[in-house]
């Protein structure tokens, strides 16, 4: 930098991941494979997804810790839901506490400056209601920083705010970092959403 200050990035490959998916090529007209199933088993296969109206607030709470030594963007996150999500109309519960929720870390950024913190992006997919995968859309509407920081007991807080241009439905969640380099988000740690539409995740 001008004032002399240095800073120095490293990247380290040894723990690579590869993700890769399947895909078959059909031609029109032909037939689609099925499963040798008996066709008395496909009416309770086919299960439709639960629709999640905009609006209700969802509080999640993380299954499995979240260690910045290991995880990287594109790892599965479970989390699940602390309390029932109602529909404040029909008064119908539309989330029962203990769904399970999918989601997947998008970005994950280490700031050496001071004071040293992770950034970790989470975009949630899926929560599983009764069996059925069901599409969640929502955006985060409590950006925490870790409150057990010496930092957040003086003045001078930090105010970390979301990245420009961040589509809705990812959540960035900041955790200052008392130990450089390394942060575990642990096991129960708890966010705040608010269910929203599709739409948003453009």
């Amino acid at each position: 930098m001008k004032d002399s200050r240095e800073t120095e990035n490293v990247t380290t490959y040894s723990g690579c991941r590869e993700y890769h998916s399947e895909s078959t090529i059909r031609f029109e007209g032909e037939p689609a494979p099925q499963p040798d199933l008996p066709k008395a088993v496909w009416p309770s296969l086919v299960l439709p997804a639960v629709f999640i109206p905009a609006g209700p607030s969802l509080t999640l709470s993380l299954v499995t810790p979240i260690d910045t030594n290991i995880a990287a963007a594109g790892d599965v996150v479970l989390e699940k839901v602390v309390q029932p999500v109602v529909d404040p109309d029909s008064g119908q519960v539309l989330i029962p506490a203990g769904a399970t929720v999918r989601a997947r870390i998008v970005k994950m950024e280490y700031w050496t400056g001071s004071p040293a913190h992770f950034a970790i992006a989470v975009l949630l997919e899926s929560v599983d209601i009764s069996g059925v995968a069901s599409p969640l859309y929502a955006r985060q509407y409590l950006r925490r920083i870790d409150p057990r920081s010496s930092a957040m007991r003086s003045r001078g807080v930090p105010i970390f705010l979301p990245p420009l241009n961040q589509r809705n439905n990812v959540g960035t969640f900041t955790f200052l970092s008392p130990t450089k380099g390394r942060y575990v988000v642990p096991v129960g740690y708890e966010s705040g959403w608010v269910t929203d539409v599709a739409s948003a995740s453009r």
